[in-house]
């Protein structure tokens, strides 16, 4: 009868860790999931496909925990508890990193755009056809960075973001480049023209032979 007490005591408290467990992940799953709300450059429908994620992972660990019938395993059920948020937050990081590089490189494409638009010597047509090819830089680079969904890729984001922001600054260059050779262009047309003012007025001085 004392075996049999024990044995229902330890049952009992294998149960109760079951559910604290199971309510600690549904807890971190929760707080998680309002973390990638929060993300301002993620879409809706990626938003929705995190959370789906964080709640498979929620489900299946505590499916695990279930699974744990024998009092003796009781430290699997904080082992799977532990395993399963690690997982949930390495969701969230690895959406919070992709969605911080997106958003750092639409700055640094507006910040491009804004110094190409401020160059006086190219014209419209030019500055425009120069801003499609950062808007389409940019485009590629978050496409790219929207891949990265495995938290072991996670590494891959900043090179990604990187080939962007080269892709982008190299615009940027290109524009200022042509903007110089226009205005050198511009210069030497000035010079000559400037030269063949001053060589007609020599020639209508009269008493010059």
């Amino acid at each position: 009868q004392i075996a049999d007490t024990r044995k229902t005591a330890e049952a009992k408290d294998l149960s109760n860790a079951m559910d604290k467990a199971k309510d600690e992940i549904a807890k971190k799953a929760e707080e998680e999931k309002k973390a990638i709300d929060a993300l301002p450059d993620l879409t809706e429908e990626e938003k929705d496909e995190l959370k789906k994620e964080i709640d498979d992972a929620s489900k299946a660990a505590k499916a695990a925990i279930d699974a744990v019938t024998d009092p003796a395993e009781k430290s699997r059920v904080e082992e799977t508890k532990n395993n399963s948020s690690n997982t949930i937050v390495d969701a969230r990081k690895t959406a919070d990193a992709r969605d911080k590089a997106k958003n750092e490189i639409t700055k640094k494409a507006e910040e491009e755009k804004l110094a190409i638009d401020a160059l006086p010597d190219l014209t419209e047509e030019e500055k425009n056809k120069l801003k499609q090819e950062v808007d389409d830089a940019s485009k590629a680079a978050k496409d790219t960075i929207d891949t990265i969904t495995d938290p072991e890729q996670k590494g891959q984001i900043a090179p990604a973001k990187e080939t962007g922001d080269n892709q982008i600054a190299d615009t940027r260059k290109t524009a200022e480049a042509k903007d110089l050779s226009h205005a050198k262009d511009k210069a030497k047309n000035e010079i000559t023209k400037k030269a063949e003012e001053e060589k007609k007025a020599i020639d209508a001085l009269p008493d010059l032979t």
